[in-house]
């Protein structure tokens, strides 16, 4: 594992192999955060290559320091296996985490090995940030509300993972290899009031910045990007696209708000606007607004038990 994890870094002193990692001192503010991928609850061994496990987890991770403008500095594994677990299929996992802490431009300092009655990945990060962080608890009345990419293509690549159409390569993959974008919650920094990533559905995230700014906010249900072929996919997988597009979660894209006036339609794609009424408004194409029970339930990490499906 650790000719698979290793790089040559400068900056780190001892690298993963010893009881700890030795990291240089960095003069930036430090953003740590921590993600837990566990077998039965974010995933099915059936529905991934444990490559890919490994890939997802760590990009599960890295979504945070997204949201927040930082930087991926180092990061520390630690997994829990059951005791038939493979050896190759072990080094398959850890090249997943390699492969996604090279896109981050980091590496795996350290970790734990550990024997348990399923698969869990914890992915602690380190990241760095230039001047301040981005948080929750900046929008105000007036922004406008952006997202990248299209927060329901992986809910409905879930879904078709779930029917076992794998044909429908272009959602099952948004599932699958979540995006990083860490290089776009650097170029917030500056730019953008408030930001959070989209793991949990859009409706229920949005509802944290709200929550966090004691602010509401409506959004234009038209204006939410979704690929070509989404509605048709959803209808053959009898599956709302409503709820895809504002409930499903695990997209790890970006949900950021922008002073009003300013333009960042270079960042992101505008769905909305911030306002002072408290709660979220979500307004349909035909201007009627959209049933509550259709947009409020996001991944609920202590009742839900399937990965993220729609109930």
């Amino acid at each position: 594992m650790r000719s698979i994890l290793a790089r040559r870094r400068p900056d780190v002193a001892v690298d993963i192999g010893d009881d700890a990692a030795v990291l240089s001192a960095v003069s930036e503010p430090l953003v740590w955060t921590v993600d837990a991928a566990v077998e039965g609850v974010h995933f099915r061994p059936e529905w991934l290559t444990w490559r890919e496990v490994g890939f997802r987890s760590f990009v599960a991770a890295a979504s945070d320091l997204a949201a927040m403008g930082a930087a991926a500095y180092a990061a520390v594994l630690s997994l829990t296996l059951p005791h038939e677990f493979h050896d190759e299929s072990l080094f398959d996992l850890v090249r997943g985490v390699a492969d996604a802490a090279d896109r981050a431009r980091t590496s795996v300092v350290g970790g734990n090995l550990t024997a348990g009655k399923a698969v869990s990945v914890h992915t602690s990060l380190l990241g760095t940030v230039t001047g301040s962080p981005l948080t929750r608890a900046g929008a105000k009345s007036g922004d406008t509300i952006y997202v990248t990419g299209a927060p329901g293509a992986a809910a409905l690549g879930l879904c078709a993972l779930q029917a076992n159409r794998l044909d429908v390569s272009e959602f099952v993959r948004a599932w699958k290899r979540p995006p990083n974008r860490l290089a776009r919650g650097r170029e917030l920094l500056g730019v953008a009031s408030a930001a959070v990533d989209l793991s949990d559905g859009l409706i229920q995230d949005l509802g944290h910045v709200c929550e966090a700014s004691g602010v509401g906010a409506v959004i234009e249900l038209g204006q939410v990007p979704v690929p070509q072929r989404f509605d048709q996919v959803a209808a053959e997988l009898a599956a709302d696209p409503v709820w895809l597009t504002l409930a499903g979660g695990e997209s790890y894209e970006l949900l950021f708000t922008v002073a009003e006036g300013v333009d960042a339609s270079h960042l992101g794609c505008p769905i909305g606007t911030v306002r002072e009424q408290l709660g979220v408004e979500v307004i349909a194409a035909d201007g009627r607004t959209v049933d509550e029970a259709a947009t409020r339930v996001g991944y609920q990490h202590f009742t839900s038990q399937e990965p993220n499906l729609p109930k």
